[in-house]
């Protein structure tokens, strides 16, 4: 089971995939090596890299690896795995170290200078297939590593949201479905909560979108459809509204996909504003 794998954490401040590609090429020599791999990208200040060190603190058997440009909290990352007793790699600082001494200069110590357009380019196509590959509860794979998670009722625009902030923003969405008598998902309780997304909608509005899809579907409508469920249903989020006070909440009735996604954006920016920031919202 995962619970008794050892755990590799890689940790970066950019997307990841120059520590991922180390820790692959290593991992491959080992016939069945039991490790359960987790990664997090854009650790880019001490918020983000407090959550890490949590998920870290909970897994006593495990080793560190990073790729961190910043001098301040590559040395915070150091100390913490020191004073923890975890075994941890400093990959960017081992080699920036050695190049310093051969070119007789400091380094800048600034993420992201290297192939800046190549970046976000590519950051922007990994962005994409993590949220197609998070949509409407379908993994919690790697969730650590979603930027925004959008939370809601079926067919209250999840999913175009989720779309939409990744393809014009470059975040990684995840997005689930609140389904009345189904398991609340436990692992959004487990995440920063200031990046969690409710969307909410006016019950009566959510009744006609839903017999308009089940009649284009030409399924049975049953209770799904129906508006003693509906409201049920929209009970259930005002008390999961009522305990979440952290979450975002955005009302999502008769309103364009845009004008959403900026009321998204704009509370980001009070409640974790090194969201907005993070990819310099990209036009690629």
């Amino acid at each position: 089971m995962n619970m008794n794998k050892k755990k590799l954490f890689l940790i970066s401040d950019g997307s990841a995939e120059t520590v991922r590609g180390i820790a692959d090429s290593f991992i491959v020599q080992f016939y069945r090596p039991g490790v359960l791999v987790k990664r997090f990208g854009r650790v880019s200040d001490n918020e983000r890299l407090d959550f890490v060190t949590n998920e870290i603190l909970q897994s006593p058997d495990c080793m560190v690896l990073f790729t961190i440009a910043d001098v301040n909290l590559r040395e915070i990352l150091h100390n913490y795995c020191e004073s923890n007793n975890i075994y941890h790699i400093d990959i960017f600082g081992f080699f920036i170290r050695k190049f310093e001494k051969f070119i007789g200069k400091k380094a800048i110590g600034k993420s992201g200078l290297l192939h800046k357009f190549s970046d976000k380019y590519f950051d922007k196509i990994a962005a994409i297939d993590y949220t197609l590959a998070h949509d409407d509860n379908k993994s919690i794979r790697d969730i650590g590593s979603a930027d925004i998670i959008v939370v809601g009722l079926s067919r209250s625009g999840k999913t175009p949201l989720s779309i939409y902030l990744t393809e014009n923003d470059g975040y990684r969405v995840a997005n689930f479905a609140l389904v009345k008598g189904e398991r609340y998902p436990k692992v959004l309780d487990t995440l920063q909560q200031n990046r969690i997304v409710m969307l909410k909608i006016d019950p009566e509005v959510l009744m006609k979108i839903r017999e308009n899809r089940a009649k284009k579907l030409q399924v049975d409508k049953s209770n799904y459809c129906s508006r003693s469920f509906i409201y049920e249903e929209t009970e259930m989020m005002l008390d999961l509204e009522r305990k979440h006070h952290e979450w975002i909440k955005i009302d999502t009735t008769s309103r364009a996909i845009e004008e959403i996604a900026s009321e998204v954006i704009e509370n980001l920016r009070v409640k974790s504003s090194d969201l907005v920031n993070l990819h310099n919202k990209s036009n690629l």
